[in-house]
């Protein structure tokens, strides 16, 4: 205890002006300069301690190093009788801790504040430096409203950064054994020994929270929880106790409920990148929050969320918000029960287009009951994606990409709206990469599903007034797995959840959703997405998937929200929709049909009648969509199965297109080439809509069959280099799925390597050019890694697997080697995105640096002939090809890109890449053009009468 009047160095001590964990501070006047100085020593009982002493010492040189307005400086490092002090710059006013005491601040003072807070921990990182103890109690605001970071008690210098830094921590740390600092809650044993967890215990990252390895971003998290706490007057993770407060942080999602109504979007937006729990997602430099503050600051919101890396101009593919696509995504996943589930959901691969059952156009209604047919075009500039209409008809709300944009810019997905009596689709501010949206019930608001940036594939849920007169407010995180939402006139969300027959409800406020519930239609493996909500929320109908004897059935369900129940109603059907007459409406291929139901019951009564033919289908298994006003008005996308007459193509760089074969079929999911390019084997599927592999000659016709198992799928053939044996992935949910090798020529019996447990799902991918291991994808739900498996002679059994990427977390997928066996191309989302990256391979495994190649679209890349070229698909649907250099480091040494698959009107998923650097792919149908228009009919209710009537129905 140092007494008033003593003098260490020049400064006299006057008075202790706080106590903590790691120091005692003293009032001292500078006797050279006249100035107050905050006098910082150890407490007695630790002052001997080696490693507290370090800590002091670190923290002079930490702070010696840093020189800036929103930081307290050091004036020395004194020493008196065998003890060290540290004299620092005394800062009068309160601290932050304290001014929240009164009250949360406005989203103006937040602003301000956290600007010069970033600015600050910027310039500490800048030097090398993470704090390790940002908080509000370490944050004095002085008299002139200045705000200075102080206590550097924790910092860490010169620290390495990213997922693979080295540090002697040790996985067994607990709260426990770990320091105390400022503030209750806090951690109360000394810091003796590696990896104790450092820290204020409310303001823990995760990471630090564990006890691993800590970088900068441990401090970004620190700051998103003062934002939190500037805008609430509250923590954002409080506990009664040490323990309880770690474990709030580790397991529980940020109430975002809390935040003010009146919170700029792109402040919430800026919180929540900062307050990501993964540290791979969570914003990557405070500057890029100083930038987006200062934008705020100035009142330019979007610019602000672009610096924040919360926007761009760039879209993400991802899951489409009309229901054709969720069903087809469904029965897709449902179908085969494979990885297509994890790329649909997972990788945002894009979906089929051409469903709107949340149509709702009002006023145009035929007059008297008489039955109309009208269209309804789109404009020419855009592509459209989906469309919907407000409950009441008063607005069309489209999403689209521009089909036309300046050079070096990028076609963005965002929601457009008119007005009826307006002939003008308009941009809706704020709705960029949307992925997903739905109109609320009371139309007044648009939930939407949107990526934050183009530097990740992180999904938020927002909400937008209709008439586009505020900024779009952030819900809370949206989780990769869960698929095409529905509100509920309760302002509820539900939303199904891959691959699984689950779902979530999110409150109305946003932020963390139930648990999922299960929906148990009965009988097999079920696979749901949404159909309409009943009204007064009394039910949501069900598009069910379900895998019964070896045979995929897409059904009509209904769960019941007022007990959670849930049961079937029709089989083979889809798209359902209730119509004010009492009927259920719903489409078998490309028919619609109608059958009476009981809206108390959930009950279907009587025989369906078919209505109208002509709905346009993507796949022969699937069914047609529509949209089902509730003022008797329909709406559908015409055509009929618009896929039946695809064919494989060889597309140049320049997008020139030759036929591979004179076959027309349903391709439908890849096409894969044999070794020396005389064959290509694609999936078509068969009229129970199982999946079997065709093999199609080069110049030739007459596709035949190739491998298929009756009920099963059968997909991904994958020839050796030899071209003697393929490798495939069998799915039925049953013990026999796994992948299988047979002889090229069909001679042998197929024989497992791989077996999938249950819920997994397997694809070959590779091989190496010896043909002695096998590379393949593993999925199960939401993840995704790649496994390598040595491939066992005839008669031997098939040895464990060994597990790629172990140590990362992440997906990792699509893993190809080059002919040579050098390197290996993967997708992963090491980054926050996926990206294409490239790593050397030793023969059993990747080893050395992950080389990024470029944003990841769908499918998957591939490598030239002679493995210096690795082509594949962005985010944007342009086909790239990147020049891959091995010496004398691995390298990219160019891009370019070549044509875009909606210009050549091919699918993206599964190309092959011919000897010659030409790309073999499917190409669709000359019916599958974009939809430019949609037909309606006014007077429906009518029309349903009169088919009722012939049928001799009700």
């Amino acid at each position: 205890m140092l007494n008033p009047g003593t003098l260490i160095g020049p400064y006299r001590i006057e008075r202790e002006i706080g106590r903590g964990g790691m120091g005692v501070i003293f009032l001292a006047q500078d006797t050279r300069l006249g100035r107050p100085a905050a006098i910082k020593a150890l407490p007695e009982d630790v002052a001997g301690d080696p490693e507290r002493l370090a800590r002091f010492e670190r923290e002079a040189k930490a702070l010696a190093s840093l020189t800036h307005p929103n930081v307290a400086g050091i004036y020395g490092l004194e020493e008196k009788d065998g003890r060290r002090y540290l004299a620092l710059e005394y800062v009068e006013g309160e601290s932050l801790a304290e001014r929240l005491q009164r009250g949360p601040l406005s989203s103006a003072e937040t602003i301000e504040i956290g600007l010069q807070i970033a600015a600050g921990i910027e310039a500490a990182h800048e030097a090398g430096i993470v704090h390790r103890d940002l908080k509000p109690g370490n944050v004095v605001i002085t008299s002139a409203d200045q705000a200075k970071v102080l206590d550097f008690g924790l910092a860490k210098g010169k620290v390495a950064e990213g997922p693979n830094a080295t540090s002697p921590t040790s996985p067994t740390t607990t709260p426990a054994n770990s320091p105390t600092l400022l503030h209750s809650p806090t951690l109360q044993t000394p810091a003796t020994m590696p990896g104790v967890i450092l820290g204020t215990a409310a303001y823990l990252s995760p990471e630090q929270a564990r006890g691993k390895v800590v970088d900068r971003r441990t401090d970004i998290w620190s700051f998103g929880c003062i934002l939190y706490e500037c805008l609430t007057g509250k923590q954002v993770f409080e506990g009664e106790t040490v323990s309880d407060t770690i474990a709030k942080i580790l397991e529980r999602e940020v109430p975002w409920e809390a935040l003010p109504a009146g919170t700029p979007a792109a402040l919430r937006a800026l919180v929540a990148r900062c307050l990501e729990k993964d540290p791979r997602r969570r914003l990557r430099d405070i500057g890029d929050a100083r930038l987006a503050l200062e934008e705020l600051k100035s009142g330019r919101s979007s610019a602000a969320l672009a610096a924040a890396g919360v926007l761009s101009d760039s879209a993400v593919a991802g899951s489409s918000p009309d229901p054709v696509a969720a069903r087809a995504a469904a029965a897709a996943a449902a179908r085969q029960r494979n990885l297509f589930v994890a790329i649909a959901f997972v990788l945002g691969a894009a979906l089929a287009i051409g469903a709107w059952s949340a149509l709702r156009l009002g006023g145009s209604a035929a007059p008297g009951g008489e039955i109309a047919h009208l269209s309804l075009p789109i404009p020419d500039d855009l592509r459209a994606e989906a469309l919907l209409v407000t409950p009441s008809s008063s607005t069309l709300v489209l999403r689209a990409r521009p089909r036309n944009v300046a050079p070096g810019e990028e076609p963005i997905s965002r929601l457009y709206v008119r007005r009826l009596e307006s002939d003008q689709f308009q941009p809706l501010p704020g709705t960029e990469r949307v992925l997903l949206y739905r109109p609320y019930p009371n139309e007044r608001w648009i939930f939407f599903v949107q990526t934050v940036s183009e530097r990740s594939s992180d999904m938020r849920m927002m909400k937008i007034p209709l008439d586009g007169s505020a900024p779009a407010s952030d819900l809370g995180r949206w989780d990769r797995s869960w698929g095409s939402p529905r509100v509920l006139e309760s302002g509820e969300v539900l939303a199904p959840v891959a691959p699984g027959g689950e779902y979530i409800r999110i409150p109305a406020a946003g932020g963390a959703p139930s648990a999922p519930r299960k929906v148990n239609l009965g009988g097999g493996d079920s696979q749901v997405t949404f159909g309409d909500v009943l009204p007064g929320d009394r039910g949501v109908l069900l598009s069910s998937s379900t895998y019964v004897g070896n045979v995929y059935s897409i059904g009509i369900g209904v769960l019941d929200l007022k007990t959670g129940k849930s049961k079937m109603l029709l089989s083979d059907a889809g798209s359902p929709s209730y119509s004010p007459t009492g009927h259920l409406v719903f489409s078998r291929n490309s028919t619609l049909f109608a059958v009476p139901f009981d809206l108390g019951k959930l009950e279907v009564r009587g025989t369906p009648v078919a209505i109208l033919e002509g709905l346009r289908i993507s796949a022969a298994w699937s069914h047609g969509s529509f949209g089902l006003a509730t003022n008797g008005t329909l709406v559908y996308a015409p055509g009929g199965f618009a896929g039946k007459d695809r064919r494989l193509v060889m597309i140049d760089a320049e997008g020139r297109e030759t036929d591979w074969s004179s076959d027309r079929l349903p391709f439908e999911a890849g096409v894969w080439v044999t070794p020396d390019g005389s064959k290509a084997g694609s999936v078509v599927a068969n009229a129970s809509g199982l999946y079997a592999v065709w093999l199609a000659e080069r110049g030739g016709g007459a596709a035949r069959l190739f491998i298929g198992r009756e009920g099963a799928d059968i997909s991904f053939p994958c020839w050796s280099p030899d071209g003697r044996t393929v490798a495939y992935s069998q799915i039925a949910k049953a013990e026999s799925d796994g992948i299988y090798t047979v002889g090229a020529d069909g001679s042998g019996s197929p024989r497992r390597i791989l077996k999938a447990a249950k819920d997994e799902a397997m694809l070959a991918t590779s091989w190496t050019p010896d043909g002695g291991r096998l590379l393949a994808m593993r999925g199960v739900g939401s993840r995704v890694g790649i496994l390598s498996v040595a491939v066992p002679a005839a008669g031997a059994a098939a040895p464990a697997p060994d597990t790629l990427f172990a140590g990362e977390s992440g997906i990792h997928a699509f893993g190809r080697l080059s002919p040579d066996g050098r390197l290996l191309a993967y997708v992963w989302d090491g980054s926050g995105q996926l990206e294409v990256y490239v790593r050397a391979w030793n023969g059993a495994a990747p080893v050395g640096e992950a080389v990024p190649v470029g944003k990841a679209g769908p499918g998957w890349p591939m490598w030239s002939g002679n493995g210096k070229t690795l082509y594949f698909f962005n985010d944007t649907g342009r086909l790239v090809a990147a020049e891959i250099a091995a010496q004398p480091r691995l390298s990219v040494s160019s891009r370019r890109a070549l044509w875009d698959a909606d210009a050549t009107k091919t699918t993206t998923d599964f190309m092959s890449a011919l000897p010659d650097g030409r790309i073999l792919a499917i190409r669709k149908g000359d019916a599958e053009d974009d939809p430019t228009r949609f037909d309606v009919v006014l007077g429906f209710p009518e029309l349903l009468k009169q088919r009722l009537r012939q049928a001799g129905g009700k």
